[in-house]
């Protein structure tokens, strides 16, 4: 008899225990539906609206050339930084200098000058700050690199746009990363005005005033345009040179 009843005890426990672990079971999974049902709702309500990817890292440079060239900086201030590792960023208009294997800064609007050796095109490259000139547009900010010097002077400047992604998941096609361009502008000072140059030479024969007859047979005869920096150069080479 006392067997039967403590049979009967230990089965009432084992259920209670198995109905309470059963119903725990099914509280969890209530809960877990009723944060399924909250989460979707806030989906619905726009507070969540995708899982997106990690956006990759942008793709290209901000720096004019990726490479530390060993030059020195006047400053507008009269004073020198000798000879260093330097690099320009463009992005942030600082320069880059490597000092014990530590990088400092200096603003691009502190700058006057920088006199660098270039081992990428085995020449000296100077460049001058924009501010010091009388530009008859919208004056850019930064640096110009010096491509001829004289009376008449010939720039380049170098801005940077971001090509933003084009990437189509549905198609998993196009760009994912955002990407950083430079883009090279060519200026010419003449006369003490600054203007951009096209790359027409119907367009920019007028520039050279009267002497613009001398410089149209000067480029027919030489095969001569203004796409090409080195032919830009001897084009205002040769101007120099007959310019009183």
């Amino acid at each position: 008899m006392k067997k039967s009843i403590y049979i009967t005890l230990l089965t009432a426990c084992l259920l209670n225990l198995y109905i309470g672990e059963a119903l725990a079971q099914e509280i969890d999974k209530t809960l877990e539906a009723q944060n399924n049902t909250r989460i979707l709702a806030g989906m619905s309500n726009g507070f969540i609206r995708e899982i997106k990817e990690k956006t990759p890292d942008t793709k290209g440079t901000v720096y004019l050339y990726d490479t530390y060239m060993t030059g020195s900086i006047q400053l507008v201030n009269g004073q020198s930084i000798p000879e260093h590792l330097l690099k320009y960023d463009i992005k942030r208009q600082e320069i880059d200098i490597l000092v014990n294997n530590k990088v400092k800064v200096v603003p691009v609007k502190m700058v006057k000058s920088i006199e660098w050796q270039n081992p990428l095109e085995l020449k000296k490259e100077v460049f001058l700050n924009c501010k010091e000139f009388n530009f008859q547009d919208k004056k850019p900010i930064g640096l110009v690199k010096v491509l001829v010097n004289g009376k008449n002077r010939l720039f380049s400047f170098n801005e940077l746009e971001l090509i933003r992604s084009n990437y189509n998941a549905a198609l998993d096609a196009g760009e994912k990363a955002d990407k950083w361009v430079k883009k090279e502008k060519i200026f010419a000072e003449i006369n003490g005005k600054v203007k951009p140059l096209s790359k027409s030479s119907k367009k920019n024969l007028p520039l050279f005033g009267d002497k613009k007859t001398e410089m149209k047979n000067f480029l027919k005869k030489n095969k001569l345009g203004f796409k090409k920096e080195n032919d830009l150069i001897k084009i205002f080479e040769y101007y120099n040179s007959i310019s009183s």
